[in-house]
């Protein structure tokens, strides 16, 4: 299944209307024939409006009837059964005064159907039925991923009350700094956890600094595959400097992210301690283990990290 994308409004969006009426601009999915999904408008519902949405393949054949009319502002693109691959859309007022605030448009069309057996593809009924529940889960899903949002996390006062609630209680036990830091990106992490980005991330909000992931699977060239001993899930964890926090909890922080089958060898590189200007792994590394295990018939290499 094709990966869902979201055009989103500018932040600080404000719709400005000239004479009545809001002309977005032309959005491109970058494929013909797109199916486009959805399209929410932040306006409250007692202002009257009327939305008209251009469905297109030629943006220098723009139509003059829209492909879409709707008076409501959460909108179902595929109802109207027309694909293209750009899009843009109006809204009318039909009121003096309206607050519209911000927009989402998503593409391509997904449908529960897809993840049912083959036998209820292709029933349009049952996708439209399902629509309507869909949609309520993923907005509801949506407001929980991102409830922390609501929070003024860097003046809320005791934010370990929050954590338990966010994030559970596993980053209890940190200092209050990096504790507001991990809230704020918490629902993020649970995400995309078990990936290089989750733990780039986590160890960003840890220590103010990105390290460097070497996968030992599929990063590492034939000659420094011959160097280092590589094993199934394993991986290098370089950072340039040790946390400032407490580094049982700095570990166990990390294995509650990563795979329960990957392991990981951390290697601080100590720039106080330089050799050419370069840290040489065995050389003039601070390892977090006593051995770093490396082949020792190779180790006249010149591998620079």
């Amino acid at each position: 299944m094709e990966k869902q994308k979201t055009y989103y409004s500018p932040e600080n969006f404000s719709g400005n209307f000239k004479n009545g009426i809001f002309t977005s601009q032309i959005f491109d999915s970058g494929k013909a024939e797109t199916k486009w999904d959805r399209l929410k408008l932040e306006i409250p519902r007692q202002n009257k409006i009327e939305v008209c949405v251009y469905i297109f393949e030629d943006t220098q054949n723009i139509p003059k009837n829209p492909s879409i009319v709707s008076r409501f502002t959460d909108i179902l693109l595929y109802n109207g059964g027309i694909n293209g691959r750009y899009l843009c859309f109006e809204v009318k007022l039909l009121e003096n005064e309206a607050n519209f605030t911000a927009y989402e448009l998503s593409f391509p069309k997904q449908s529960f159907v897809e993840y049912l057996p083959e036998i209820y593809h292709g029933n349009e009924q049952l996708e439209r039925f399902l629509a309507v529940y869909q949609n309520q889960y993923l907005d509801a899903e949506d407001e929980i991923m991102n409830f922390h949002n609501r929070l003024n996390l860097q003046k809320t006062d005791a934010p370990e009350k929050f954590a338990p609630v966010i994030c559970g209680e596993i980053f209890l036990g940190l200092p209050e700094n990096r504790l507001r830091k991990l809230l704020g990106v918490s629902s993020l992490l649970y995400r995309i956890k078990g990936t290089k980005n989750c733990i780039k991330l986590l160890i960003y909000a840890l220590t103010g600094k990105f390290p460097i992931i070497i996968d030992c699977a599929d990063d590492l060239s034939e000659s420094e595959k011959r160097l280092f001993v590589t094993e199934d899930g394993h991986f290098y964890l370089l950072l340039k400097s040790r946390p400032d926090i407490d580094l049982d909890l700095f570990h166990y922080l990390i294995k509650q992210f990563i795979p329960i089958t990957s392991f990981y060898t951390t290697i601080f590189l100590d720039e106080n301690k330089c050799m050419g200007n370069y840290c040489f792994i065995g050389k003039n590394h601070i390892s977090d283990k006593k051995h770093l295990v490396v082949n020792a018939s190779v180790l006249g290499g010149d591998l620079r990290l």
